[in-house]
C-alpha cells in the first residue's frame, strides 16, 4: 500500500489532502476552471517551460518547451478552460519587450504568439509576486495584458484571438500604475492600483473604450477576482473590498483577530529580521497606522485614512494579512482562497459581513521572507498549492486539497 501523502502544514479539519505531485523547480501554477488540468511553469530563470498536468491520469503534456532565454511566467486560463496563455519578457537593447503565447488543450502547437512593444510588471514589496497580467475576456476570444511603469506610463495591450493581433492602449500620463486587471461577466475590463486616488483605485473600461467609464477611488489592491456576486479586490495589507451594487457602508473592523495573528506569528520568529518586521506590524496595528497613501495624479500624494471611507457600490473590510500578496483564487462560485505565503484562508461574504477561516497554516514560518507557499489556485472546491521543499526551490510540490465548504458553514 502506498504511503498516505503528507504536507508540513497545519490543516483545518475541512481540508483533506488528496495528492502530492513532485515537480522540480516549479514557479507558477494555475488550475483550469474545471479542475482537471494544472498548468505549471517550472525551470530556472531563462529556461522555463509550461507543463499541463492532467490530474485524473497523471499525464503530463509539455505544452511550451524551453524557449531559450525567454522567462515565461504567470499562466492564465480562459473561463471555459479551453485556452491557456503565458507571458514573457525579452530585452531588445535596454527596452523590455513582451511576448504572449496562447494555446489550447489538446492542440500540439500554440494557437498564436503575440509580440508586445512593452512589458513591465511591478510590486511594492520585492518579496511579493505580481498577479497574472493576462485576463481572458468572458468569451475567450481576446486577452488584455497590463503594462506598468513603462516610460512612466501604464498601458493595456489587447490581443485578439486566434490571430494574435495587438492593439496598444496607452493610458493618460496621470493614471497610476496598474497592479491588477480582470474582466467581469459583462465584458468590462477592471484595473486596480495599489493605492486609492483621483487617478488610482479601481477603474473599468467597457469593450473598446479608451477612457475609464467609472472609478472607485477608495477601492485598491493587488489582485481582482470576478465572482458570482461581484468582484473581490484583494492583496493590500489590512484592507480588502467587495464590489457589488449597494449603499455606502463603513469598513468592517477586525483589529482583535489581526493582532492575534500578528502576535502568534511573532511567537514563531527566531531570525532577527522576522522579529523586527513583526514588531513593526504589531506596532502598526496597535497604533492604528495607515498602510497606504492617497494618490493625487501620478506623482502627488495625500494622506490615507483609517479605515478607508465608505464607497457606494463597494464594501471594505479589515483582515489578518499584513503584507502585500497576489495569491488569491475563486473558491466555489463566490468565495475566495487567499494566502500571504504562510497561511491560506477561505473568505466568505454573506452580504453583511465577511467570514475568514484559516484553512492551511505553515507553523514553521512567520513572514513572507521565508515563505514556502509560492503558488495558489482553485477550481470549485479543489485547492492547489505549490510549495518549496528546500530553501532554493529546486524541489517543489504541487499539493491538491478537497475543501468541505459545508463543514466551514457555506
Amino acid at each position: 500500500m502506498a504511503p498516505r501523502p503528507k504536507v508540513p502544514f497545519w490543516l483545518h479539519p475541512a481540508v483533506k489532502l488528496r495528492a502530492n505531485i513532485e515537480i522540480a523547480q516549479g514557479t507558477d501554477l494555475a488550475l483550469s476552471p474545471d479542475g482537471a488540468v494544472a498548468a505549471v511553469i517550472r525551470g530556472p530563470w531563462g529556461q522555463k517551460r509550461l507543463e499541463l498536468h492532467t490530474l485524473a491520469t497523471g499525464v503530463v503534456e509539455d505544452a511550451l518547451p524551453n524557449l531559450g532565454d525567454l522567462n515565461i511566467e504567470l499562466p492564465a486560463w480562459s473561463r471555459d478552460g479551453r485556452r491557456w496563455a503565458v507571458a514573457a519578457m525579452r530585452f531588445e537593447g535596454e527596452a523590455r519587450r513582451g511576448i504572449v503565447h496562447v494555446g489550447e488543450r489538446g492542440r500540439a502547437e500554440p494557437l498564436c504568439t503575440a509580440q508586445l512593444s512593452h512589458y513591465c510588471l511591478i510590486m511594492r514589496n520585492s518579496l511579493a509576486r505580481p498577479s497574472t497580467p493576462l485576463a481572458f475576456s468572458p468569451e475567450g476570444d481576446r486577452l488584455a495584458l497590463r503594462v506598468s511603469g513603462a516610460n512612466d506610463r501604464s498601458a493595456l495591450m489587447h490581443v485578439s484571438l486566434p490571430d494574435g493581433a495587438v492593439r496598444e492602449q496607452w493610458l493618460d500620463e496621470d493614471e497610476s500604475d496598474l497592479y491588477a486587471n480582470a474582466f467581469s461577466d459583462d465584458g468590462q475590463l477592471y484595473t486596480a492600483s495599489a493605492d486609492p486616488g483621483d487617478t488610482a483605485g479601481l477603474a473599468w473600461y467597457p469593450p473598446g473604450a479608451e477612457e475609464p467609464a467609472g472609478r472607485m477611488r477608495w477601492v485598491f489592491g493587488f489582485t481582482v477576482i470576478p465572482a458570482k456576486r461581484g468582484l473581490w479586490v484583494l492583496g493590500s495589507p489590512r484592507y480588502a473590498f467587495r464590489v457589488a451594487p449597494g449603499p455606502e457602508t463603513p469598513v468592517e473592523p477586525a483589529v482583535p483577530p489581526a493582532m492575534e495573528r500578528a502576535v502568534a506569528l511573532r511567537a514563531r520568529a527566531s531570525a532577527q529580521w522576522d522579529q523586527r518586521y513583526l514588531d513593526s506590524v504589531i506596532e502598526r496595528i496597535a497604533t492604528n497606522q495607515t498602510t497606504y497613501n492617497y494618490r493625487v495624479g501620478r506623482s502627488g500624494w495625500g494622506a490615507g485614512t483609517v479605515p478607508p471611507p465608505p464607497t457606494e457600490g463597494a464594501r471594505g473590510f479589515e483582515h489578518e494579512l499584513q503584507w502585500e500578496t497576489s495569491f488569491a483564487a475563486l473558491l466555489g462560485d463566490d468565495d475566495v482562497a487567499v494566502s500571504d505565503g504562510v497561511g491560506v484562508w477561505r473568505w466568505r461574504d454573506d452580504g453583511a459581513s465577511v467570514t475568514r477561516d484559516l484553512l492551511v497554516d505553515d507553523t514553521q514560518r512567520c513572514t513572507h521572507r521565508g515563505a514556502r507557499i509560492i503558488g495558489l489556485s482553485a477550481a470549485g472546491d479543489l485547492l492547489a498549492l505549490l510549495w518549496k521543499k528546500d530553501a532554493g526551490g529546486s524541489k517543489t510540490v504541487l499539493s491538491l486539497f478537497d475543501i468541505d465548504r459545508a463543514a466551514l458553514g457555506g
